[in-house]
């Protein structure tokens, strides 16, 4: 092996790990935007402020396409990236209430989406329910 292949082979190899680290590194970063409390801590530093991070989460959306998207384990992440390309979005998450309310709706998706639906059988001592316009029932 010449020294000229040798050296071809060790920069392909730093490629290689660069490549594998800089995936780790965004994956890492698209995972934790599935935190609207992070999203919040980004938003209060004024990192939305920074044009070229705007860019950097436009430049993310690849992260949407099936290829990668299989590795994200949150796919709520996907979600906020979506909305993060609004500045409505990266303003209102600036603030606690914003923050709150988008926590406590994706506490509830959670909690409820993803359950199995279970088909409601009536208790036998539940009365009926009323039709629409009919009269409430009087007691004798």
């Amino acid at each position: 092996m010449s020294l000229q292949s040798a050296s071809t082979l060790s920069r392909e190899k730093l490629t290689f790990e660069n490549q594998e680290k800089r995936f780790q590194i965004e994956l890492e970063f698209v995972l934790c935007l599935a935190n609207p409390w992070y999203i919040n801590f980004l938003a209060q530093q004024e990192y939305f402020a920074d044009e070229s991070f705007v860019r950097y989460l436009k430049y993310l959306q690849y992260w949407k396409a099936p290829e990668y998207a299989k590795f994200v384990n949150y796919p709520m992440a996907l979600y906020f990236l979506d909305l993060l390309q609004h500045s409505d979005f990266r303003d209102a998450m600036k603030t606690q209430e914003a923050t709150v309310f988008v926590h406590e709706k994706q506490y509830y998706h959670w909690l409820y989406a993803r359950r199995p639906k279970i088909a409601m059988e009536p208790v036998e001592d539940e009365p009926e329910p009323l039709a629409l316009g009919s009269e409430l029932p009087t007691e004798t």
